[in-house]
């Protein structure tokens, strides 16, 4: 009897790490960060290179060791506390669903279950939980209030400056991510023999949260050619795996049934611009008479989706030519309709505008100074050219108004008779005010 109880111990000792081992997971997760705004997988973004390390380690250990096998993978997308609600929730879905792309790329079959959250203010909690800043308990009572979520951001907003700073600098930047968990577990001989026999189809599962329906993805290969494929995709990876990554960051990706996906090369959704027109620098006129280079400056906020506002600067008083001379001063501000309104700011645009300055003109046929002002409608377009630069081409007309005065200087009465008087006077009507060729840089 005692012989039998030595050998039950013995054999239950053995066999429950077996039985843990054939269990275990690998539920750890892995986050891959994102540029605020933004959805499209970043390889060298900071934090992401170490984490696609592990990812690849991990994922080719199973394929060319086949000691495990991948249950599933599960993917969460998630975006920060703050902004638009419905663009936070499109963010978090197309993270999710680009690190689902992603991670087909390179097992194919494997079953991966998609997870969003639009704003994600439990995560936000828990990180000043954890870091314990002075106003801790500012920001974790409006985390946990049961108040909706555009009342919270407003008032996460109306707290101290610095706070929010922080917050934006130093917080949001670990929410706007995708959490990555493989769940493996160790093969038995049970389960090799099982997967050898069988060809099951996989299939992605959608869930619950998603009204969106999917078709199963059925992968109908032979065991050979899968585990072709597997050491394939193996050997793939791991052999250039960064240039892999920032090739589909860079240019453009062939996916299932030839279709191809343009990555984006450009600041798809800008909130300032700063930039300047050419055509005033070189120094014409709306009527292409040429005078002298004009430096100017203009700043564009765009907010809404689909409104802006730019206000514009230029400014010279030098001499040119035959002892001519121009001085000139220029305010600006223009608020823009854009026809657009994916939040994009690309394409046509119509606006309204209001211009006031003051000039100084000394020519042949006669010196002129004054203020004017003008008002109207402006249409251009901007077009992306890469990263955050871009052209504008447009132009402004309405209705223009002078007040002119007529001068005489010391020059020109040495060399006329002085008989002629001062005078002044209104000039009006409609024209154009201004015509447009732009260089801009997008934040």
């Amino acid at each position: 009897m005692f012989r039998f109880f030595t050998f039950a111990t013995i054999a239950i000792l053995l066999y429950v790490p077996v039985l843990l081992l054939a269990q275990e997971k690998n539920a750890l997760p892995q986050s891959v960060h994102f540029p605020i705004d933004k959805s499209f997988v970043i390889y060298d973004y900071p934090e992401n290179e170490s984490t696609f390390s592990d990812i690849h380690a991990q994922i080719i250990n199973v394929i060319k060791g086949k000691q495990k096998k991948i249950n599933q993978i599960n993917i969460t997308g998630f975006s920060s506390p703050e902004g638009n609600y419905t663009r936070n929730t499109k963010l978090a879905t197309e993270r999710a669903e680009k690190m689902e792309r992603y991670v087909h790329s390179l097992i194919p079959d494997v079953k991966v279950n998609i997870y969003w959250v639009s704003e994600d203010w439990q995560g936000l909690a828990t990180l000043i939980e954890k870091e314990n800043p002075a106003w801790k308990e500012q920001v974790t009572t409006i985390c946990y209030s049961e108040k909706n979520l555009v009342q919270k951001e407003k008032l996460l907003r109306a707290l101290s400056p610095n706070i929010y700073r922080t917050l934006a600098k130093d917080y949001f930047p670990k929410l706007r991510r995708t959490e990555l968990t493989i769940e493996a577990e160790a093969l038995n001989e049970t389960t090799k023999h099982s997967e050898t026999a069988t060809n099951a189809p996989m299939e992605i599962i959608l869930p619950a949260t998603d009204t969106k329906h999917r078709p199963n993805v059925s992968q109908k290969k032979c065991c050979t050619q899968r585990k072709t494929q597997r050491h394939h995709n193996a050997h793939l990876f791991q052999a250039n795996i960064q240039q892999r990554a920032l090739k589909a960051r860079y240019g453009t990706e062939n996916y299932k049934h030839k279709q191809k996906r343009k990555y984006i090369l450009y600041n798809e959704h800008p909130t300032l611009a700063i930039g300047s027109n050419l055509i005033t620098w070189a120094g014409f006129r709306p009527d292409f008479t040429n005078t002298t280079f004009t430096p100017n400056i203009y700043t564009e906020y765009y907010f809404l989706n689909r409104w802006s506002v730019k206000g514009e600067f230029a400014y010279s008083n030098w001499e040119y030519g035959n002892n001519n001379f121009q001085g000139i001063s220029s305010y600006t501000i223009e608020p823009r309709f854009w026809i657009k309104g994916d939040g994009s700011f690309k394409g046509l645009y119509i606006g309204l505008y209001g211009q006031i300055g003051d000039f100084n003109d000394q020519t042949s046929n006669g010196n002129y100074t004054g203020t004017y002002h003008s008002e109207g409608i402006s249409v251009g377009l901007i077009w992306p050219l890469y990263a955050g630069l871009a052209i504008e081409i447009g132009i402004r007309g309405g209705y223009q108004s002078a007040d002119v005065k007529n001068y005489l200087t010391q020059e020109t009465c040495e060399q006329e008779v002085c008989n002629k008087k001062e005078y002044t006077f209104t000039k009006d009507g409609f024209a154009i005010s201004a015509c447009t060729l732009g260089i801009l840089y997008r934040f």
